[in-house]
C-alpha cells in the first residue's frame, strides 16, 4: 500500500483526466496526495490559462491534499529540468510515490529506456551526434539514437508529450536516488497536444484551452470538466483565458533591450544561433507567434522558442536552465486540505513558505545560495501574469504578500 502519493502537474486546466489520476491513487489506499504544480507559466512556454490560486482551489476541491509550487525556473525549463525540479521537490516531502500519466505505462519499458538515456551508452551517444550533426532537432535525433538502441520500443513511444516526460521522472528518480516508488497511470485523453475536443469524458488540457479561445464559452467544455470545477470557473470567469498574445508587447520589449544590450545568450536557453536569428529578424515582429514561427527551425522546436522568450522576460540566468540541475531550495505551499495540515510536520529538509513578508529571512540561512535569486524569479513572473491579467480582463488579484494560502475543509 502506498501511504504518500506525489503527483506533478500544470492543472492547465484541472479536467476528468485529472479527476480519475486522483481517483487511481485512492482506490489503491493513498492517503496523502501532494501536487508540485507549475506557477504562472507552464512547461510549454506559455502564461498559465488561469492564475494559480484558482488552480490550486481546483486540485483541492477534486481530492489533493497539498499543493506546492514548483519555481518558475523549473516550470520554464526542459522536460529534463521540469521533471527533476519536481522529483526534487517531493523528494523533499517524504513522499513515498510519485504518480504520472502516460501513454505506455509499462513501468519496465519506460525504465529500461530510462536508464539507457541516463547512462547514454557509446554506441547512443554516436548515433544521436549523427543526427544532431544531420540538423535534426535534439527531441528526434534522441529518438531515433533510444530506437536503434531498443527496437522493441512501440512505434508511438516517443510521439507522446507524457512518455517523454516520464522517462524524465524516472531519471530524476535516478539522479536524486529518490526513494520514492513510480507509480505509471494510463494517459486518457486523446494526447497532451491534441487540440480537439473529444466526445467523450476525456479530452486534454490543450483542446480546453482551444475550444474555449475560440468560443469564449465554458459550456463547450463542459463535458470535460468536474461539475465542480465548472462551477468555479463560472464564478471566475475573469481569471480565465491568458494567452501568450496578452504578452506580445512585453515580450518585444524583453527582445528589443536585450538585443540593443547585447545580452540575450545571458539569459535562459537562448544560444548564439538563436540569438543571431533574433537580431536578424526582430524589425519584423508583429507578434509573439508570428514571430516565434519565423525562427523556427528543424534543429529547435517551437516549444523550445516559446520557453526561451519567457525565459528572457523573466531575466532568468542562463546558469539556472543550462548544465546541473539545481535542488529545489524551498517549498512555497500554494493551498492544502486543514485536515491534512499535520503532515506538514514530517517535512524537515526544506523551509515551507506560508508568508511572503517571512519568506526573505527564512531563506537568509539557506545552504542553496540561489534560493533568493529563485523566489525573486518566482515574484517577478507572479506579478506580470497578474497585471497582464488585470490589463486583459480587468481582474484584480492579490499580489503574493497578500495572496494567502488556499484551505479548503
Amino acid at each position: 500500500m502506498i501511504k504518500f502519493t506525489g503527483i506533478i502537474a500544470e492543472y492547465n486546466p484541472f479536467h476528468n483526466g485529472h479527476k480519475h489520476q486522483i481517483e487511481h491513487l485512492r482506490s489503491l489506499g493513498t492517503g496523502v496526495i501532494a501536487v508540485a504544480m507549475s506557477g504562472d507559466f507552464v512547461q510549454r512556454g506559455a502564461p498559465a490559462w488561469t492564475d494559480k490560486y484558482t488552480r490550486t482551489q481546483m486540485a483541492l476541491s477534486q481530492g489533493a491534499d497539498l499543493v506546492f509550487e514548483l519555481p518558475t525556473v523549473y516550470t520554464l525549463s526542459s522536460a529534463e529540468h521540469f521533471a527533476f525540479g519536481g522529483i526534487s521537490l517531493l523528494n523533499a516531502l517524504h513522499m513515498d510515490s510519485v504518480c504520472f500519466g502516460c501513454e505506455t505505462p509499462s513501468l519496465p519499458l519506460l525504465d529500461s529506456a530510462a536508464e539507457l538515456l541516463q547512462k547514454e551508452p557509446d554506441d547512443y551517444r554516436q548515433t544521436l551526434q549523427q543526427h544532431l550533426k544531420s540538423g535534426a532537432s535534439y527531441p528526434a535525433a534522441r529518438e531515433a539514437a533510444l530506437r536503434q538502441s531498443m527496437p522493441e520500443l512501440p512505434p508511438d513511444f516517443l510521439s507522446g508529450a507524457n512518455n517523454i516526460l516520464a522517462l524524465e521522472y524516472l531519471k530524476a528518480l535516478r539522479s536524486t536516488h529518490s526513494t520514492m516508488t513510480p507509480v505509471p497511470i494510463l494517459r486518457t485523453d486523446s494526447g497532451y497536444h491534441s487540440t480537439e475536443l473529444s466526445g467523450g469524458t476525456f479530452s486534454s488540457a490543450s483542446a480546453i484551452r482551444f475550444s474555449y479561445k475560440d468560443t469564449d464559452s465554458l459550456n463547450d467544455i463542459s463535458h470535460a470538466l468536474p461539475e465542480e470545477i465548472m462551477t468555479l470557473l463560472k464564478k471566475r470567469s475573469g481569471h480565465l483565458g491568458m494567452d501568450t498574445t496578452d504578452f506580445d508587447a512585453l515580450l518585444y520589449y524583453a527582445l528589443r533591450r536585450a538585443v540593443q544590450k547585447g545580452t540575450l545568450t545571458h539569459y535562459g536557453d537562448i544560444h548564439e544561433e538563436l540569438a543571431n536569428r533574433i537580431v536578424k529578424s526582430l524589425a519584423d515582429y508583429q507578434t509573439a507567434d508570428t514571430f516565434i514561427l519565423s525562427l523556427k527551425r528543424k534543429n529547435i522546436t517551437y516549444s523550445r522558442i516559446c520557453r526561451c522568450l519567457f525565459q528572457l522576460l523573466l531575466e532568468i540566468p542562463a546558469e539556472f536552465v543550462k548544465g546541473t540541475s539545481h535542488p529545489v531550495p524551498y517549498l512555497r505551499l500554494l493551498g492544502m486540505r486543514r485536515q491534512s495540515s499535520g503532515y506538514l510536520r514530517r517535512i524537515t529538509e526544506l523551509p515551507i513558505l506560508t508568508k511572503m513578508a517571512d519568506a526573505w529571512d527564512i531563506l537568509s540561512d539557506s545552504p542553496y545560495p540561489y534560493a533568493k535569486d529563485f523566489l525573486s524569479i518566482d515574484l517577478f513572473a507572479a506579478d506580470l501574469y497578474r497585471q497582464t491579467l488585470l490589463q486583459k480582463n480587468g481582474t484584480v488579484i492579490p499580489d503574493e504578500y497578500h495572496a494567502g494560502i488556499v484551505i479548503v475543509d
